[in-house]
């Protein structure tokens, strides 16, 4: 038997080979047309090109999409966005995998340009343009793909090449003589016969001249023709009908076609204009995405899955232009199309949160419903409820007590442990609405206490009490809020700017607040007597036992509950179903919180460490600072009362502070509290335009320190502050103030003369005027023509002392260039004495400093090189790091290298690098990166750095990275100072 099946394979042996052979022979010719392939060449070019190139470039596709898209948690708090991948933070971070996917499709459209999956390949290289937001380029694919790739100019192309072939002769070349030798006899005959007639005519001619008739015509006339039949008539209009009926046929047909791909290739040319039309609304050509997608809709031939697909991006078109109405509409729609439960879950969340946004309550409970029931994790659904809770009230579906009740009960299930943060910041939402401040406000700080691992409800909480403290003007507590807020709140987020601008404006206003309450607090001890200032320390102690027993306790519990799977995990997991629940006992939640709870029952809170039973341990744990004895006896007198002899005079001193003990301490404290009031109230004024807390901090200083030597600044501060506040009587008491008490001053004459301050403006533009004439013939090297006018100076600015430093700077600069070091180091010194606290005062010692070392460059030499570069936006660009000269650039090459490999392999990049620096102290390596052909590409490549800083793989390597244009670059190798280029890189380039 096996004998036999061995024969019958080698008799089958031959004819495989065969058809192997035949198959790569009728396949392997590359210069023939797509219509010369043989079914089997077709069929290899079709299967090589789809399975092997473009399926590999899809899936790194479609999985660098999903992976855009999953990067950043989902934050339900925020309007979800329509194309999450279009929002993830660092869409960089694919575009090494997207260049590979671009690579193995324009390698299938040169090895296989016959097959039917060259469109494919155009749009998936576009998309992955698109998804590394590579728009130029992604637009220009997507414009080939609907140019060259229109099903309805193959098929007139097709009809067209159908007619030419009908109009060519089939027959063959005896048939055509045998034709052609037909046609001449005939021919013979007719000419015969009109010879004949001719002849004829002749004879009768004469005849009819002998008898005295007209002759007749020579030659014949042709027949006439009959006029047609009725019969004739309606056959040939049968005939039309019949034309038109088959044209009808053919158009319906045509129609239905595209519908009919089974086992056909199916054309992407609607999926190209898809994503042209998602490119021109991220370049903001929104009008020509519109009448694409328009156009899209109302072709009764789109697919259904590309209609799926429309709607969304409708929908995103109309966000952008913050069109709420149209953009629900086509969500609406979208929901209806789709078959993806989990899509659908997303759109109505979506869909809830903009009917919220439009006041439409009853919609977005509707919406938030259908989010609830299509939920495909426990995540969606518990914020679906929460939304749901406060719709219910706003709704009319019931009463505010009624929404806190439903957020309660959801507070109390075990598996919403892990979001009792978002719950009461929820709570705090509705208090809000319901007009509830001080309620509100409490709901949020214990949304922040509860919070543990969710930094985007930490950036939420934290965010509205920041803004809600501002609102109440405890510029305190909201900057410190916005602190936390900025610790957790995402670059991208487009709040970050302004938040982080506002905390700035606070940053100094917190510290003098903070420093008035500390100097009132300490003038306050002091005039304590001494037993109430240690019955105070003692209450301090108490306090501070208290606390570090209460933080004690916290790092106990932190210790034992950091489980393997939280509650969160546990509750509801959608996106992984297939995965089983392991059995393995610590990855059960309540095994391992009874676990705790018994431990804790028989062994109290315990620390995780070794040995931990053992009763007098010396060893530290937790901190540096903290003991066990120290815990031993903050434990110990837990319950018992501390008194006042357990205290030392040190402890004592250490609890209240440096409190002043002398009367000269006394009035410092005091002098601290002047300077930063009144600090406060400028800032008030100037930074927040908030002139009711203005008027408050300076009436307060006033009321409290009456005459001080500012007093006249204090009364023109309250007399220009009431005055824009519109409160005039207010203002012109402090008007009047002045001028009884201070008449000769400047504030005085600035109240008195309206042209005063005008003026002054005036003489002060013609100062400056000076000012740069004298520093324009100081950068001429004309030192004695400089020094004449910076001589002039204090004449010229009279009461105008603003420019008297840099005069003074200017002058010891010139000095240095005419009377040497000696003289010049004198005159710096000068200047720092008499302008402390100014830039020209930080000048000058910068220049001492450079002064003493070896090489220090005289005045005279460049003072501000950065003024001679140049925005070069359109010029060629080299990307540069500048090192120590130091470090090894052989290794920094490598992780560099990896980088560029990573998110820019498609770019043509060289690295060389070079030593620039006058001398040991200041020469840097530099690595230069060439080249980019404009300031955008190379700034690209810059930001891409900088969001991915451990790509480069530096550690902690020092450097400096900037982007240089070409004749800039040259401008650096001639000064060799990369200070000055990275001066005018950071003001000139990053600002902008």
């Amino acid at each position: 038997m096996c004998n036999k099946n061995i024969l019958v394979l080698k008799s089958l042996t031959l004819p495989i080979y065969l058809l192997l052979f035949s198959l790569t022979f009728s396949s392997c010719v590359t210069r023939k047309k797509k219509a010369d392939l043989s079914i089997l060449g077709k069929i290899y070019e079709n299967t090589t090109a789809r399975y092997n190139g473009y399926f590999n470039a899809n899936e790194i596709l479609e999985i660098n999409k999903l992976a855009l898209s999953t990067q950043d948690p989902v934050n339900y708090q925020k309007q979800l966005p329509i194309f999450p991948y279009l929002t993830a933070s660092n869409r960089k971070s694919a575009g090494q995998e997207l260049d590979k996917a671009v690579k193995k499709v324009t390698r299938v459209v040169a090895l296989h340009p016959r097959s039917y999956w060259m469109d494919d390949c155009y749009l998936l290289a576009g998309q992955a343009w698109f998804l590394k937001e590579d728009y130029e380029n992604a637009e220009k694919a997507f414009r080939y793909l609907i140019t060259e790739f229109d099903p309805e100019e193959k098929l007139a192309q097709l009809e067209d090449k159908a007619k030419a072939d009908a109009k060519k002769s089939t027959l063959s070349p005896k048939q055509k003589a045998k034709k052609r030798e037909k046609a001449k006899k005939e021919a013979l005959r007719k000419r015969k016969k009109y010879n004949k007639e001719v002849k004829k005519r002749k004879i009768q001619n004469a005849k009819r001249k002998k008898q005295g008739k007209t002759a007749l015509p020579s030659k014949p006339k042709p027949k006439a023709k009959t006029n047609e039949s009725d019969a004739e008539k309606a056959k040939k209009e049968e005939a039309e009908k019949r034309k038109q009926a088959a044209a009808e046929a053919k158009k319906e047909a045509k129609a239905a076609e595209p519908k009919k791909y089974f086992l056909k290739h199916r054309p992407v040319f609607q999926e190209g204009k898809l994503w042209l039309a998602k490119t021109l609304i991220e370049r903001d050509n929104d009008d020509s995405a519109l009448r694409i997608l328009e156009k899209l809709i109302e072709d009764e031939t789109t697919f259904e899955y590309v209609l799926e697909e429309v709607y969304p991006l409708l929908a995103f078109y109309y966000l952008k232009r913050n069109n709420i109405a149209e953009a629900n509409i086509a969500i609406e729609k979208a929901i209806s199309l789709s078959d993806d439960r989990k899509e659908k879950a997303r759109l109505s969340f979506l869909a809830g949160q903009l009917f919220s946004k439009d006041k439409k309550e009853a919609e977005a409970f509707a919406a938030f419903d259908q989010a609830e029931k299509w939920a495909s994790n426990y995540e969606m659904a518990f914020n679906a409820k929460i939304n749901k809770a406060q719709l219910a009230w706003l709704a009319g579906k019931g009463s505010y007590e009624d929404a806190l009740a439903d957020l309660d009960k959801l507070a109390k299930d075990e598996k919403n442990i892990d979001y009792l943060d978002q719950l009461y910041y929820n709570k705090g939402q509705l208090a809000l609405k319901n007009n509830q401040r001080v309620e509100a406000i409490s709901y949020f700080k214990e949304s922040l206490a509860k919070n543990t691992v969710n930094t985007l409800q930490k950036t939420e909480s934290a965010y509205i009490l920041g803004s809600l403290y501002f609102e109440d003007s405890e510029f305190l507590f909201a900057k410190n809020y916005l602190d936390t807020t900025l610790q957790t709140m995402a670059d991208e987020d487009p709040r970050k700017p302004e938040t982080s601008k506002l905390r700035e404006s606070l940053t100094d206003i917190a510290s003098l607040i903070e420093n008035i309450n500390l100097q009132d607090s300490l003038i306050g001890i002091s005039k304590l007597s001494p037993e109430d200032r240690m019955q105070l320390a003692l209450k301090i102690k108490k306090q501070e036992d208290e606390k570090r027993m209460a933080e004690i306790e916290n790092k106990n519990q932190g210790s034992i509950s950091a489980l393997p799977i939280t509650a969160r995990e546990n509750a509801f997991n959608g996106l992984n179903t297939g995965s089983t629940q392991s059995s393995f006992f610590a990855y059960d939640d309540q095994t391992l919180k009874r676990g705790i709870r018994e431990f804790e029952r028989v062994w109290g809170a315990r620390t995780l460490q070794d040995n931990w039973r053992q009763g007098e341990q010396k060893l530290s744990f937790d901190a540096p600072s903290q003991t066990i004895t120290e815990i031993d006896t903050a434990s110990n007198r837990k319950g018992k009362s501390l008194k006042v002899t357990d205290l030392t005079e040190e402890d004592i001193d250490r609890l209240l502070g440096d409190y002043p003990k002398t009367d000269i301490a006394l009035k410092a404290a005091e002098l601290k509290i002047i300077d930063a009031l009144f600090k406060l109230g400028v800032l008030y004024r100037e930074k927040l335009a908030n002139y009711p807390e203005s008027i408050k901090a300076f009436i307060e200083l006033d009321k409290r320190f009456p005459g001080t030597n500012i007093e006249v600044n204090i009364w023109y501060y309250l007399f220009l502050t009431y005055r824009e506040n519109n409160e005039l009587a207010e203002s012109n008491v402090y008007k009047n103030k002045i001028l009884d008490k201070y008449g000769s001053t400047y504030f005085a004459q600035a109240i008195s003369d309206p042209n005063f301050i005008a003026s002054s403006k005036l003489r002060e533009k013609e100062l400056n005027q000076f000012y740069d004439l004298a520093y324009k013939l100081f950068t001429e090297r004309k030192f004695a023509e400089a020094m004449e006018l910076i001589v002039q100076a204090p004449a010229k600015s009279g009461t105008l002392t603003k420019l008297n430093g840099r005069f003074a700077l200017l002058g010891a600069l010139c000095t240095g260039s005419l009377k040497g070091r000696e003289e010049y180091i004198y005159a710096l010194q000068e200047v720092i004495a008499k302008y402390p606290g100014t830039d020209e005062q930080r000048r000058a010692a910068e220049i001492l400093r450079l002064l003493g070392e070896a090489q220090a460059s005289m005045p005279g030499q460049r003072v501000d090189e950065s003024g001679q570069f140049q925005i070069e936006a359109d010029q060629v660009h080299y990307v540069i790091f500048a090192f120590p000269q130091t470090v090894d650039l052989n290794g920094i090459k490598v992780g560099i290298s990896d980088f560029n490999r990573k998110y820019f392999s498609l770019e043509k990049l060289n690295m060389t690098n070079l030593f620039l620096g006058e001398d040991e102290s200041s020469r840097k390596a530099l690595l230069i990166l060439r080249r980019f052909n404009n300031q955008g590409s190379a700034l690209n490549y810059y930001l891409t750095a900088d969001k991915n800083k451990a790509e480069l793989k530096l550690d902690e390597t020092p450097y400096e990275l900037f982007i240089i244009g070409l004749n800039n670059y040259r401008e650096l190798l001639r000064i060799k100072n990369t200070n000055a280029y990275l001066d005018f890189f950071n003001t000139k380039i990053l600002k902008n």
